[in-house]
């Protein structure tokens, strides 16, 4: 389970730097990356609870089956909708404001 958690987590790290990388045509710098750390830390916790509650790490996942992938995809959709019904949820607060720059899509 560590093991797959880890890949996991590294792997949403690379795609969101990546993400970053294609909305803002470059490399974004350090500082750049820190105005999205929130967002980036939401998406980690949440994406990371969803697929502990979807048992994705609960076993290995050499033979898939077409329910596990059914699982795999609904664990990436509930996860998905979580976080952006959460951040939007926040973000709608008074006082609250997404960062600088963020797509409102």
């Amino acid at each position: 389970m560590d093991q797959l958690l880890v890949i996991d987590l590294v792997g949403t790290l690379v795609a969101s730097y990546v993400a970053l990388a294609i909305r803002f045509d470059g490399l974004p710098d350090l500082g750049l990356v820190a105005r999205f750390a929130a967002v980036l830390g939401l998406l980690l916790a949440v994406r990371t609870v969803v697929d502990v509650r979807f048992g994705l790490y609960s076993r290995g996942w050499r033979f898939a089956s077409i329910p596990d992938v059914v699982r795999i995809a609904t664990a990436m959709v509930v996860g998905t909708v979580a976080t952006m019904a959460l951040f939007y949820g926040v973000s709608a607060l008074p006082g609250a404001e997404p960062p600088v720059g963020f797509p409102g899509s």
